[in-house]
């Protein structure tokens, strides 16, 4: 008998896959960020804007990446993940040597590119906003450290450079 229980058991489970499978097979596609907290990630920059030499978005089903590059031939490489939690993490090129740059310079670099940014249009101020509430924290920010600026809203600053170019990540959730 425990034989046969064990055939029945496998039987059960590979047609429970199968019609699994047929089933998903034939759900309508679910769209990207559907149903998400802060709704479907559009691009935040567009060629004409001041400043933009160059702009792609690419949008999947868990992330949207936009690449933009600016007339100073620095580059941001924007992503956002997160559904219910939201991350962003701004990713700006900058050319010049930073490699022995002070950790408070990089910081300082790094929110004077939020600036830069959020004064490019009036949808992008949040950027200005976040680069003020890291300035009044600056003296408790600290390289490859989460911090907290406010009740559920966090940054985390990253730094590696060359003697060509830094990048600085800057890493934004909710």
């Amino acid at each position: 008998m425990p034989a046969l229980r064990k055939k029945i058991v496998a039987l059960s489970a590979a047609v429970l896959c199968m019609v699994g499978s047929f089933c998903c097979k034939n759900a309508p596609p679910k769209k990207p960020f559907e149903g998400c907290k802060m709704g479907v990630p559009k691009p935040l920059f567009e060629l004409g804007m001041a400043h933009v030499t160059s702009q792609t978005f690419v949008l999947t089903d868990t992330i949207s990446i936009e690449k933009v590059g600016f007339d100073n031939a620095n580059t941001l490489q924007f992503t956002q993940t997160g559904c219910e939690v939201v991350q962003q993490e701004l990713v700006f090129r900058v050319l010049g040597n930073y490699q022995d740059a002070t950790e408070k310079a990089c910081i300082m670099l790094a929110i004077n590119q939020l600036y830069f940014i959020g004064k490019l249009s009036p949808q992008l101020f949040g950027f200005t906003a976040w680069a003020q509430a890291m300035q009044e924290k600056i003296s408790e920010l600290h390289l490859g450290q989460s911090y907290e600026l406010d009740k559920g809203f966090r940054v985390k600053i990253s730094k590696s450079a060359t003697q060509s170019e830094g990048v600085f990540v800057v890493t934004l959730s909710e």
